[in-house]
């Protein structure tokens, strides 16, 4: 947690013209009790929106032997980049967090920034890396870079346990080279269960007897998934704004949005990309 860091780690040197530090400190706690801004992959990004504060800074603080933060996967805190904002550069904020997705991504500029020996050379590491802060957010910014995906001939039995594994409602299905071809959904596994004609009925109360695990088991187990592959799989390009990816997703048949680069699945985006990467922020 934020309390667990010297106010100086956490704030830094700021300059003159900066508000009361007491009044920050206070403020980025309100913030944290709402929810850890751990970001994962040993990243923080504590943040406050001030009032009638015009401008915008940025703070780096680095722990070598990290911080417990109730980051979403666990892991310590070793680099925190703290954030002083006007509300009216909430697009600067969400920008910040698109070059954090990158250097949570990139593992050798992590141990850059921790084998700095001084501030300046932490922030020398930043400046060669060209972390391009922009204000309007994109597909590559916010998806989800490590996934796991299927083969078409894996059997609906063995991607219903990868299912349970990864605690996930939808795979996507990749080709030898691993190219996207489709998506196999839970909604595709429970219409496996059933016959046919049970779809277009209002209600299937009557059929007391029947067991839809067993017609599945006996039936459909080793069937492929690239038998009941969707007739649409939702892809983007690396490019797509923020907007767009929200706009899709709100449509009730759009689990996830899979981002498409030179024919190959490069990255993927949910509700929860939305919601812990710009609306949680």
């Amino acid at each position: 947690m934020l309390e667990l860091l010297e106010r100086e780690g956490a704030l830094g040197a700021l300059p003159g013209d900066a508000p009361d530090v007491d009044a920050l400190w206070r403020k980025l706690m309100e913030r944290e009790e709402r929810g850890s801004t751990g970001l994962g992959s040993g990243v923080g990004y504590p943040h406050v929106r001030l009032e009638g504060f015009a401008d915008f800074l940025l703070s780096l603080a680095i722990s070598r032997a990290g911080v417990q933060f109730d980051s979403p996967d666990g892991q310590p805190v070793r680099l925190m980049l703290t954030a002083i904002v006007s509300p009216e550069k909430n697009n600067l904020l969400l920008g910040v967090v698109a070059c954090l997705s990158r250097l949570m991504s990139d593992r050798p500029l992590q141990e850059r920034l921790l084998d700095a020996e001084s501030s300046q050379a932490a922030w020398r590491v930043l400046e060669e890396a060209d972390l391009e802060v922009k204000e309007s957010v994109v597909a590559s910014d916010i998806m989800k870079r490590e996934f796991r995906a299927v083969p078409p001939g894996m059997s609906l039995a063995d991607a219903a346990a990868v299912m349970h594994t990864e605690r996930v409602d939808a795979l996507p299905v990749l080709d030898a080279g691993g190219r996207l071809i489709g998506e196999v959904t839970a909604r595709g596994l429970f219409a496996a269960c059933l016959p046919p004609y049970f779809l277009d009925l209002p209600t299937v109360r009557f059929a007391t007897d029947f067991d839809a695990f067993e017609h599945f088991f006996s039936e459909k187990a080793h069937v492929p998934v690239s038998d009941i592959l969707g007739e649409q799989v939702h892809a983007i390009d690396p490019d797509t704004p923020l907007a767009e990816m929200i706009a899709r997703l709100a449509r009730g048949d759009v689990l996830r949005l899979y981002v498409v680069a030179e024919r190959r699945l490069v990255g993927v985006i949910d509700s929860f990309s939305i919601i812990d990467k710009v609306l949680s922020i």
